[in-house]
């Protein structure tokens, strides 16, 4: 199996060497990376993308997304422009709140993320990024009660183990 993703991702290089400017197969790959845990290939895909569609506000919200995990400084810009971009959409809301949540900017990082959720409430990561908001501005009631509703409606997700641990230390 693992030959044959390193089978799929050289046929990719090779058709991105061929055509550089197909950006929907660029994106794809830059996704699968990202999916898979190749960090450093996802980020650099995003921004090949980026220096072409520098308004591409899916690339900038997956690139900051990439960026805060790496504890790279040019996260927050990056996500506050794909947010510019795209002010009413849960991903772009999200990134920037978990970003500003996680540089202690926990006020605004918990009205964007509360915005993401009621743009779409069924996620069960946003639903946790609340969690951790509401806990970290001091609403550990709150923080509670939605850790409490989320572990019960979904109890696989990402970030479980994490909702678990954060709901036993409320």
């Amino acid at each position: 199996m693992a030959s044959n993703s390193a089978q799929a991702d050289n046929q990719i290089a090779q058709w991105l060497k061929a055509q550089p400017t197909d950006f929907s197969v660029r994106a794809y790959l830059a996704q699968h990376y990202m999916n898979n845990g190749r960090t450093p290939e996802a980020i650099g895909q995003y921004e090949v993308i980026l220096q072409q569609m520098p308004n591409n506000a899916l690339a900038l919200n997956n690139l900051a997304a990439l960026y805060q995990q790496q504890k790279d400084p040019r996260a927050r810009a990056t996500a506050e422009k794909a947010y510019k971009l795209s002010p009413k959409d849960a991903a772009t809301q999200d990134t920037l709140g978990w970003i500003l949540l996680e540089q202690g900017q926990s006020a605004r990082g918990l009205q964007l993320i509360r915005s993401a959720v009621s743009v779409q409430p069924n996620i069960p990561t946003l639903r946790y990024h609340l969690a951790v908001a509401l806990a970290q501005t001091g609403s550990k009631t709150q923080a509670r009660a939605e850790l409490e509703k989320l572990l019960a409606k979904s109890p696989v997700f990402p970030e479980a183990s994490a909702a678990k641990i954060l709901l036993n230390s409320l």
